[in-house]
C-alpha cells in the first residue's frame, strides 16, 4: 500500500491496527496505551522508524521480535 495515512485524534488502537495491515506486522499493544490520542502522518518511512517516533511521543517503549512489535508504557501522557 503507498499513500499517506493521516490521523487526527484517533485511539492508538486504531493506528495500530492501520499500520499492521499496512506492514503486514503484528503489534502488541499495551492495554493502558489503546485509548491514548494521536496526531500523525505516516507516509513511506520504515516501519520501525514510524513505530519509534509513535512510542516517543507517547512515553512508551518499543520491542521488536521479527515481524511482531510490543508497545509498552504506563499510560497516555496528559495533555
Amino acid at each position: 500500500m503507498e499513500g499517506i495515512l493521516n490521523f487526527k485524534n484517533k485511539p492508538f488502537r486504531e493506528v495500530a491496527a492501520a499500520l499492521e495491515r499496512r506492514f503486514a506486522i503484528e503489534i502488541r499493544l499495551d492495554p493502558r496505551l489503546e485509548d491514548c490520542s494521536i496526531y500523525a502522518k505516516i507516509g513511506t518511512e520504515p516501519v520501525e522508524s514510524t513505530l519509534k517516533a509513535l512510542t516517543y511521543l507517547i512515553g512508551a517503549e518499543l520491542q521488536k521480535s521479527g515481524t511482531r512489535y510490543s508497545i509498552t508504557g504506563s499510560g497516555c501522557p496528559s495533555s
